[in-house]
């Protein structure tokens, strides 16, 4: 197990704690308050949290594994670090002196890093295509089908407050969300992790093998 995937567990134990708070304050006796609890926005809180967890999970994994795994092509859409977030068209020797004393490992290191910084991953498209960079094919449709709705959805709680609009009525309303779907979506995210790890063993089961 990576130590990405323990951070990932742990941040897990959040949603999970979230989604326990939820069952428990949903009572009788808050019903019978007579008081207006939004207690659904605790689900709200833990479905951005749990794409937070899968985001800090695999941007770190990418970090890990793109120069050991990344081809000639991959390479060649990540600008050095120093010019992080554009494109680099010509590098001056200005430029390289600021990288004196630091191997091409080094570079290549820090410009992932700073790279890998500025990406989301706010699709399954994307994530299916970051995978691949690192060699990760075969991934199951059905789970990432079901994290593209959790992420549509962190993205109206968001940035629209999860709210419907009804154009007939000219009113907006909170969208309804359940716990059993909170739920189905943290299993999706698991087994996507599952996934990423076994291929993580794979390599590094490789490359002990190598070193011997």
């Amino acid at each position: 197990m990576s130590k990405h995937k323990l951070v990932f567990d742990d941040n897990i134990k959040r949603i999970d704690s979230l989604c326990r708070l939820y069952k428990d304050l949903k009572t009788d006796k808050y019903k019978a308050s007579g008081e207006n609890f939004y207690l659904t926005d605790i689900l709200r809180a833990a479905t951005v949290l749990l794409h937070a967890a899968f985001e800090e999970y695999f941007r770190k994994t990418l970090i890990d594994w793109l120069p050991k795994k990344a081809d000639e092509e991959d390479l060649k859409k990540i600008p050095i670090s120093l010019y992080a977030g554009k494109k680099a068209e010509k590098l001056y020797l200005n430029d390289l002196a600021k990288y004196r004393n630091k191997s091409i490992d080094d570079v290549i290191n820090e410009s992932i890093i700073e790279d890998t910084k500025l990406k989301s991953f706010g699709s399954q498209q994307v994530i299916i295509q970051e995978c691949k960079r690192i060699g990760i094919e075969g991934l199951a449709g059905k789970t990432l089908s079901t994290i593209n709705d959790a992420v549509q959805r962190r993205h109206k709680i968001v940035h629209e407050a999860d709210m419907t609009k009804d154009e007939e009525k000219g009113s907006t309303t909170n969208t309804g969300i359940q716990l059993s779907t909170v739920e189905k979506w943290k299993s999706a995210y698991q087994k996507l992790v599952d996934f990423i790890e076994e291929n993580i063993e794979t390599w590094e089961k490789e490359d002990a093998t190598t070193d011997c």
